[in-house]
């Protein structure tokens, strides 16, 4: 039996393909970083419903979209989920960062005028 997946989009919310305002006027972003613990986590699901938690994954970290799901997937997001809302928060403030016009931080130790650290 395959499950469907619900899903609660924002009033008002842009199709899925444009790039703006999420949920909560979060940013829908481009990309997001997909951990091997998610993998497993996914992994351990009964086939029927790994696309289900698949799905909330992706869908929450690109485009803010919350999931409405129950059993097993439910509690493989819900350990998912704080890792993707960690990440939101950064890329947000990059992002806010780059509007302002600041730059990106480095790990580079300033260089003396005669070129030595």
């Amino acid at each position: 039996m395959m499950h469907q997946m619900e899903t609660q989009k924002p009033a008002g919310a842009r199709p899925e393909t444009a790039l703006g305002a999420g949920e909560k006027g979060s940013l829908q972003r481009g990309q997001f970083t997909f951990y091997h613990s998610f993998f497993e986590a996914v992994d351990s699901l009964p086939k029927s419903r790994q696309l289900e938690a698949y799905r909330a994954i992706v869908r929450y970290a690109l485009f803010g979209v919350e999931p409405r799901l129950s059993g097993s997937a439910n509690s493989v997001f819900s350990a998912v989920r704080p890792v993707l809302e960690a990440s939101r928060i950064k890329a947000e403030a990059r992002l806010k960062k780059q509007t302002a016009g600041e730059s990106e931080p480095t790990d580079a130790r300033p260089v003396s005028p005669n070129g030595r650290e």
